[in-house]
């Protein structure tokens, strides 16, 4: 998922894409119609002839450890396509830094292969003008980790967000049968992910699961960890935290273990940055649902690639008749911990 001026030290492991049933053993079952995450592209998915010297632009909403796999994704996905592709931070974590890169990809329309942008807010016209104006100068727009307006994109990669919401919470249900009140925490909860998500964990949860509230950071750093501090005195009688964005988990868990509250309060979460999988390893926090960026930089090469190219029949077959490829995700414990880690470290990864 997106920091300003975060610089905490995250693609799971080969796992089986969402189902709408919990899941078993920190995984779930579903076919894809996408290659496996370490398979070659076939022909039709990877284009001969590269790029012509034009790069894939990935945008981001913010800046955190998050984008480090999907750029490790991406160096893969130009291995397999001949594709060049280079990223751009949102440092300033903000509307007015992403709808600044946007406008800037416009003025190199020219060099520019396509465009893979996770949308900061998706009710922000002035980033889905942005979006239409580069797609109207013949320039393809994708979405990834976090969508925008359909109109102003051609297809969206990452997280059915919802559906991953509904297996968190599936998990926190098995493993906290008597429920209980929640807190949760987030950059921005307008965003169309941390809405979906927090549906989904809803309605997997059940009704034993009582928010209390939901606190808002702007993606600063500062304010998270003060907002994890508040929340521990402000609704002492909330037993879980939860972090709806991929720097939230590690901040919380910090904070509740240097509280000394791990026998009171669990801390359940989304992705697995670096400074995560130390307190997911010794069970601090209880459990994540991971996020494969990796596929998100991988997969958007290549269909970035076909558009670019006008390959219609390739891009079809890999959308699969739809506008939207899900990556899936993994829900990691301490107990599948060290499969999760050994995914990662078979491709050089620091977290996901």
């Amino acid at each position: 998922m997106m920091i300003r001026r975060l610089l905490l030290p995250i693609l799971a492991v080969m796992g089986l894409l969402l189902a709408g049933c919990a899941p078993k053993d920190g995984a779930n079952d579903k076919p894809s119609n996408l290659p496996p995450p370490d398979a070659k592209l076939t022909p039709s998915l990877a284009p001969s002839g590269g790029s012509g010297g034009k790069y894939a632009l990935f945008i981001t909403n913010a800046n955190s450890p998050f984008w480090d796999s999907v750029e490790a994704g991406m160096k893969k996905g130009t291995a397999e396509t001949g594709a060049q592709a280079k990223m751009q931070r949102n440092t300033a974590g903000d509307v007015a830094g992403q709808i600044d890169l946007l406008t800037q990809a416009l003025t190199k329309k020219d060099e520019v292969l396509g465009v893979c942008v996770s949308v900061l807010e998706p009710g922000a016209q002035g980033i889905a003008d942005a979006m239409k104006k580069l797609r109207d100068a013949g320039v393809p727009v994708i979405t990834m980790d976090a969508d925008g307006k359909a109109e102003a994109r051609t297809a969206f990669i990452g997280t059915n967000n919802l559906e991953a919401g509904k297996l968190l919470g599936q998990k926190v249900k098995e493993l906290i049968p008597g429920g209980g009140k929640y807190c949760a925490f987030v950059g921005t909860k307008s965003a169309q992910n941390a809405r979906d998500r927090i549906a989904g964990f809803k309605q997997g949860a059940g009704d034993k699961f009582v928010e209390v509230e939901i606190y808002e950071d702007a993606v600063d750093p500062n304010k998270a960890q003060s907002n994890a501090e508040t929340a521990l005195t402000a609704h002492a009688d909330a037993s879980i935290l939860l972090g709806l964005w991929s720097y939230n988990g590690p901040l919380l868990g910090r904070t509740v273990k240097d509280q000394k509250k791990l026998d009171k309060v669990k801390v359940i979460c989304f992705d697995a940055e670096q400074n995560l999988l130390p307190l997911l390893a010794d069970g601090t926090v209880t459990v994540t649902c991971v996020q494969r960026p990796y596929e998100f930089g991988r997969q958007g090469v290549a269909l970035l690639n076909l558009l670019a190219k006008g390959d219609k029949a390739g891009a079809d077959k890999m959308l699969g008749g739809r506008d939207f490829i899900d990556t899936g995700v993994d829900i990691v414990t301490k107990e599948n911990y060290p499969q999760f880690k050994a995914g990662l470290d078979a491709k050089g990864l620091k977290g996901s």
